[in-house]
This record gives structure tokens, sequence and C-alpha cells, in this order.
């Protein structure tokens, strides 16, 4: 359909029985054959969007597996942290009671 489009504009474009006026100026239109270029460029836009997913796809694939990672090391220090804060209040209670039994 494109090149039955285009044939039909160059012939009419090229012809000689083209009055002045009728007739856009070649400036204006520039080369009348750069509709080949775009297409390329969408057949290769497509690839690069192909090759962008699927590393798109293994990026997110790698984060989901750091991210499981670190929540397991996130849930690991909150349990020592939570240990050695509780043989904090341990020591501290100690000490409130020998404080309490020396004061008797």
């Amino acid at each position: 359909m494109k090149i039955g489009l285009l044939v039909q504009f160059l012939i009419w474009y090229y012809s000689p029985a083209q009055s002045s006026e009728s007739a856009p100026s070649k400036e204006l239109l520039g080369d009348p054959v750069p509709s080949s270029l775009p297409i390329l460029q969408i057949v290769q836009s497509a690839n690069n969007d192909a090759s962008f997913c699927r590393q798109r796809r293994s990026e997110i694939a790698r984060l989901n597996l750091e991210l499981l990672r670190l929540k397991h090391q996130q849930g690991k220090n909150y349990r020592n942290v939570r240990q050695r804060l509780l043989g904090h209040l341990a020591r501290l209670d100690q000490i409130s009671d020998s404080q309490a039994t020396q004061n008797l």
C-alpha cells in the first residue's frame, strides 16, 4: 500500500505536465524516498524493545533475589538486636534489684 502511494506520488511529482502553480516546491518536500528509513528504525526499535524487555526481566529477577537475601539479613539483624536489648533489660533489672537490696 505504501509503495503504491509512493509510486503514484513520484509519478505525479516528476511528471512534466504539472503546472508550476499546483506542484509543491522541491525544497519543501526534500527527498521523496525517506519513508523506508522510519520502517527500518521501527524494526530496530522493536528489536531493542525485545532485548530491553529481556534485560529488564533479568534485572528484576536479580533484584528480587537480592531483596529476598536482604529481607533475610534484616530479619537476622532484628533478632540479634532484640536479643541484645532483652539482655540489656535483664541486666538493668538486676542492677535495680541489687540497688534496692543495698538500700534496705
